[in-house]
């Protein structure tokens, strides 16, 4: 196959630049340790949370009294080793983790007890 005078093509150079591997070979997860679930009701869908979003059951999200707002936590089940990230755009005044409806499900956590859960959080 031979190319036409007008044909235009693309020739790829190597790398003039080497990077770093941005991918970490652990997890640089911290436990923060046990804390009890709480999950929100079905009458606060729609209420305005501290970060000012409207509470969301089908976002991934969490209240938490002292965690920063913006957060980015892993929530394991200990109980059956589900986990998931979280993001925390809500305060709480009682103590525990208070989970959106989405994350509580994928977490399987009984909502007739107080299930506790273990928050990780990068360092």
């Amino acid at each position: 196959h031979s190319l036409d005078k007008n044909q235009r093509i693309t020739v790829l150079l190597p790398p003039s630049s080497n990077f770093d591997n941005p991918y970490h070979f652990s997890s640089n997860l911290q436990d923060l340790g046990l804390f009890t679930a709480i999950f929100y009701s079905s009458e606060e869908i729609g209420n305005t949370t501290t970060s000012g979003e409207l509470y969301n059951p089908y976002q991934l999200t969490a209240a938490h009294s002292n965690i920063k707002i913006g957060s980015i936590l892993f929530v394991e089940n200990p109980e059956n080793g589900f986990g998931i990230y979280v993001r925390v755009n809500d305060r709480v005044t009682e103590n525990g983790l208070k989970l959106s409806d989405t994350a509580f499900r994928i977490l399987d956590l009984p909502n007739t007890s107080n299930p506790s859960v273990t928050i990780y959080t990068e360092y």
